[in-house]
């Protein structure tokens, strides 16, 4: 407990160092289109959600977050990522970062041009501030230790501010608890919780890519997406995210085959700003989000 005087002291303080500064008090997500209407942005100790259907671009949002906010603008990043290896995910990240078609690390097609892209991409992924952990499986404790020791470890020892620090954990349906619990549904609500205090602790914006209903492919009256359509959650998920992000397909665009496709970006939970919807070039071979 504290007196609300404290508080007004901190908030006066960090307006004058923040007009002073000319800084902003959140971190930019690199797309104009989110970033200018307030739609999306990253703020320490806010725990946001990335929803989508499989297959629609939950992973290549993120890299593509990773990319602008770890290798181009050097923010220290801490990846959990269950569902490939470490070596897969550097391959994905490689062809996102040199523009490269995946398909051509597994069909060993590589043309000159395509080697001198992919060194110069190695070279500024090399010098990022970009740590992964891999494990098929997560237990909720083992975020919540491994990312307080890189924070303390890692990002301390070397001068991140807090707006230079992020945590991504690309796959909700892989975290479970170290406790039992008689449903899914109620671990979820359990794990949600403790992310979401995690991000209030830890003082970082936690972000996080969860399913969605498969009711959403239905016909149904209002075919827009909405909160009750996340995955494995009674309503706790969506209540502990203070931003709320789908990933939707183009309901214009009938062909799915095209190498590039538009993704309906709709913010339906904005804790701190307004909700609305943009429109994303998904470019599945490189998997890379484009305005």
């Amino acid at each position: 407990m504290d007196s609300v005087r404290n508080s007004l002291h901190a908030v006066i303080r960090s307006l004058e160092q923040r007009f002073s500064n000319k800084t902003c008090p959140f971190i930019s997500t690199g797309f104009k289109c989110l970033d200018d209407y307030g739609y999306l942005r990253l703020r320490p100790g806010e725990f946001t959600l990335v929803a989508a259907r499989p297959g629609l671009g939950k992973t290549s949002f993120v890299l593509s977050l990773i990319s602008t906010l770890c290798f181009e603008q050097g923010r220290a990043v801490l990846l959990f990522n269950s569902s490939s290896n470490k070596q897969k995910l550097t391959e994905n990240m490689i062809c996102h970062e040199a523009v490269i078609n995946s398909l051509s690390f597994e069909d060993r097609t590589l043309t000159t041009p395509d080697w001198i892209s992919i060194t110069k991409a190695a070279g500024r992924m090399a010098e990022a501030p970009l740590w992964i952990e891999d494990s098929p499986s997560l237990l909720i404790n083992e975020i919540e230790a491994k990312s307080a020791e890189w924070l303390e470890q890692a990002c301390g020892t070397q001068g991140y501010g807090e707006l230079q620090q992020l945590i991504f954990v690309d796959g909700m349906r892989s975290i479970q608890s170290e406790q039992r619990y008689v449903s899914r549904i109620q671990e979820v609500g359990e794990v949600s919780r403790r992310l979401k205090a995690l991000a209030r602790k830890l003082n970082v914006p936690i972000v996080v890519t969860v399913g969605v209903s498969e009711w959403v492919e239905r016909p149904r009256a209002n075919p827009s997406h909405l909160l009750s359509d996340l995955h494995e959650t009674d309503g706790g998920l969506e209540e502990d995210a203070d931003n709320v992000l789908f990933i939707c397909r183009d309901e214009l665009e009938a062909n799915e085959e095209f190498a590039v496709s538009k993704r309906k970006i709709i913010v339906a939970k904005n804790r701190s700003g307004p909700t609305g919807s943009v429109y994303l070039d998904l470019h599945k071979q490189y998997m890379k989000f484009s305005e």
